[in-house]
């Protein structure tokens, strides 16, 4: 092979791999909510009240963190999205307010008033309610 050659065959190498890093760093779709690692399992009543006292330590321990929260569901309604939202119930003047990723996700025949459930899902900060967005139902 003469130089011409490899540098031509180097290239096409390099630019699949660049177009390949390119794809799965800023293309590729965020990985499901059950592939991602939980960094928080805590009751909807804990989650509520270390933001009510607390709320800059609060956002360190959890802001943009995966939680685990399980708690009572106040009510099951859809957002604006028509994503179904859950409201946990806490001790508190506010609640946990889960967007669920995907209608899927709700059961009504399990999901009901006054059930107790596990939500995984990413928790953005409070305002008024604790937020967390694309949850999901955990099978316990």
């Amino acid at each position: 092979m003469n130089k011409k050659q490899i540098f031509g065959l180097l290239s096409v190498v390099f630019i699949l791999v660049l177009s390949f890093w390119f794809y799965t760093n800023f293309l590729l779709t965020e990985p499901s909510m059950k592939k991602q690692i939980t960094k928080h399992r805590i009751s909807a009543i804990d989650l509520y009240a270390q933001f009510d006292q607390n709320e800059a330590a609060a956002n360190n321990k959890f802001l943009n963190k995966v939680l685990e929260v399980k708690g009572m569901i106040k009510s099951i309604d859809q957002n604006e999205q028509s994503k179904p939202v859950i409201m946990l119930e806490t001790e508190g003047f506010g609640f946990i307010n889960a967007t669920l990723s995907d209608a899927k996700e709700l059961d009504t025949l399990v999901l009901q008033k006054g059930n107790e459930v596990t939500l995984k899902g990413e928790c953005i900060g409070l305002l008024l309610d604790v937020l967390i967005i694309n949850a999901i139902i955990l099978n316990d």
